[in-house]
């Protein structure tokens, strides 16, 4: 469960980590979009750094980042995690343009060879 998740990296989290989840967006739509918790200048920075090295590596477009305010959801990942955290919605699961690129071997290790180097740079 979530809550099980945040009591655990909340323990073993130290001030200078950092975390993601990584989700596929539905609900109608296209692109990558990575949200922020909106009182966290530094996971508006990180999820800007992601939202750009995934556009260098995947043939997705942009849908920004954003706030949980500007969704207008609470988010308890983001909410209720002691250190910087985003949530990485990498594609639409329900667009079948975009759902059929997983179907390729190569677009998983794409995708997390896009993850690492964001995380090393």
């Amino acid at each position: 469960p979530l809550s099980e998740k945040i009591k655990y990296i909340n323990t073993i989290a130290k001030p200078e980590d950092s975390c993601f989840e990584i989700h596929f967006n539905a609900g109608g739509g296209d692109g990558i979009e990575v949200i922020y918790h909106h009182a966290s200048e530094k996971g508006k920075k990180m999820a800007k750094h992601f939202q750009d090295m995934l556009l260098e590596y995947l043939p997705l477009r942009s849908r920004g980042i954003k706030s949980n305010h500007k969704l207008n959801r609470k988010l308890g990942f983001l909410s209720f995690i002691e250190i910087p955290s985003i949530i990485i919605e990498i594609l639409f699961i329900d667009n079948d343009k975009e759902a059929s690129y997983l179907l390729y071997p190569r677009a998983h290790l794409v995708i997390a060879n896009a993850l690492e180097e964001a995380m090393v740079r």
